[in-house]
């Protein structure tokens, strides 16, 4: 016998029919946001090492056995540190905007 199933719809009227539009909108400014905010700190705070040895630029002293100088940012503000800010700031953007807006 055959069942009587509703036409699947496509992925995104999905999600449209289970959040609002004002909301994925504020997810998407704060995606942005987060992104921005890893490339400033990208850019301008995470550490980046060169090797007295050989002259490649590291974001990271992988090889313990030569020493490196800083040329660019913050010793200790790494890729890590970076990705949880940026995470962290995308998220708390997206709750903010739906705690004032939503």
């Amino acid at each position: 016998a055959a069942r009587n199933r509703p036409a699947k719809s496509g992925h995104f009227s999905s999600i449209m029919m289970h959040y609002s539009l004002k909301t994925i909108v504020f997810v998407a400014i704060a995606g942005i946001l987060g992104s921005l905010i890893d490339s400033i700190l990208g850019q301008f705070l995470q550490a980046k090492f060169q090797s007295n040895i050989s002259g490649e630029i590291v974001e990271n002293k992988h090889n313990l056995n030569e020493e490196y100088t800083l040329v660019n940012g913050v010793e200790w503000i790494d890729n890590n540190f970076v990705n949880f800010i940026n995470t962290a700031t995308g998220a708390l953007a997206a709750a903010l905007f739906i705690f004032l807006y939503g």
